[in-house]
């Protein structure tokens, strides 16, 4: 396609220093474009590679590399080179007031569009100079109150009887609906190229009431109980949060941990025999801390005067395993 449909992208006909790589056409972004331009790509593996030209001049690789110390054929240490700052240097020598700058600057979107903006500022005061520059947004914590309505399927896992002679434990599936009121504290834009990528510490608390159906064979008799709950949850949230989209309303996934502490009001119990079963069957799912996976997806739409309505759903998988389906309306601060 003609090369001003793909701005603000450009070619380039780069030949890999790495032993094996061919030589192959990539596309880079531009970081900014002006008297001095900065450019931005990610390979294969997913690394970040930085450029930087002047005026007509050829490309400069600013792309650090990884040094390794070896002692007796073991790593000793690694790090990254710095010499991106001594070839930022030399593409500005004519104004040493950026020496200190670029010293302590990192090899970033935010850091390199500051430095090559401020030296714009030097060469042209009112930046007529720079044709683009890309926006970075800075890193935003943002809080949000929800309050909403769910579904959960349950497996309990840890559920005992000493109805037979030894205790036993089997899986029981729980259906249960349930008021949910959250509060989230929700990091954006830590990640200057990964704009899409979030970072969400939530805690979640809510009420629900669930039942519970119990099957043994007692004596030959076959006994069935239905144990009624009604339990106050407060569940944990850490998640990495990837956004599908940079815009407003846009579908997402999360991956983190959660931990639920679960606290037993109350139970009933109904059975369809006229064996007294008082208190013969206990939950150990109850009453202790829970620490496990969560896997989740959902769609964000971001509303007038800072409203969010959510639609998530969510696996967790603790002593027992979750589903959890969520509609929430939230407000933003």
């Amino acid at each position: 396609p003609p090369r001003s449909t793909l701005f603000p992208y450009t070619t380039l006909f780069r030949s890999y220093a790495d032993s094996g790589k061919i030589t192959e056409h990539v596309f880079l972004e531009y970081l900014i474009k002006g008297k001095l331009n900065v450019y931005f790509f990610k390979d294969e593996k997913n690394q970040s590679h930085y450029f930087a030209s002047k005026d007509k001049d050829s490309l400069i690789d600013l792309t650090p590399e990884l040094i390794m110390v070896y002692e007796n054929g073991n790593i000793l240490s690694q790090e990254y080179s710095t010499s991106y700052k001594g070839k930022l240097m030399s593409l500005m020598l004519e104004y040493p007031q950026l020496q200190n700058e670029i010293q302590n600057s990192k090899i970033d979107h935010r850091d390199l569009i500051k430095v090559a903006k401020d030296y714009h500022q030097y060469i042209c005061k009112d930046n007529s100079c720079i044709i683009y520059a890309r926006e970075v947004k800075k890193t935003q914590i943002k809080y949000a109150i929800f309050l909403g309505v769910g579904y959960s399927e349950t497996s309990r896992l840890q559920i005992n009887s000493t109805f037979s002679a030894q205790p036993t434990t089997f899986p029981i599936f729980v259906d249960k609906h349930y008021l949910n009121l959250g509060i989230d504290l929700h990091v954006l834009n830590y990640l200057p190229q990964a704009e899409r990528t979030s970072f969400k510490i939530g805690i979640d608390f809510f009420r629900n009431n669930y039942a519970n159906n119990y099957k043994f064979n007692l004596i030959s008799k076959d006994t069935s109980v239905n144990r009624y709950y009604d339990s106050y949850n407060i569940c944990f949230n850490i998640r990495l949060i990837q956004n599908i989209f940079t815009s407003q309303n846009t579908p997402y996934f999360g991956l983190g941990f959660s931990g639920l502490y679960s606290f037993l009001e109350s139970y009933k119990d109904y059975k369809s025999t006229a064996i007294f079963l008082n208190n013969s069957i206990s939950d150990n799912s109850f009453n202790k801390f829970q620490l496990g996976v969560n896997l989740s997806a959902g769609y964000q739409w971001r509303m007038l005067n800072n409203k969010l309505f959510n639609v998530e759903f969510q696996y967790k998988k603790f002593l027992t395993k979750q589903f959890n389906a969520n509609i929430l309306l939230g407000y933003e601060f």
